[in-house]
């Protein structure tokens, strides 16, 4: 197999990141160059990002957005100002299947 030339590949980030970038990779047996080095190959070879860009606050943002679709679902059909106990014995009702 033909030997490739080496080429150096810098990147800046914030000392925070980087850090638990290495004890994450550390933590797989592998060296950051390493893990930087899987990811651009798999970049190569999907012909674009390996996996779907999403944060966290994504997730947190949807979940915020379901809980009001369902606040104004409530509003819109009259049962958000329904007790405990109304909203139990709805539920009864419902596994009834009345």
């Amino acid at each position: 197999m033909k030997e490739r030339k080496q080429a150096i590949f810098s990147v800046r980030m914030d000392s925070e990141t980087k850090r638990e970038f290495d004890a994450v990779c550390n933590a797989m047996g592998i060296t950051s160059a390493a893990a930087i080095n899987m990811f651009a190959k798999q970049v190569v070879l999907e012909g674009g990002l390996p996996f779907k860009p999403t944060t966290k606050t994504d997730k947190k943002r949807a979940f915020f957005e379901a809980l009001e679709a369902l606040r104004v679902d409530a509003e819109n059909n009259g049962s958000s100002d329904m007790s405990l106990e109304e909203i139990n014995k709805e539920i009864g009702l419902y596994r009834e299947g009345k």
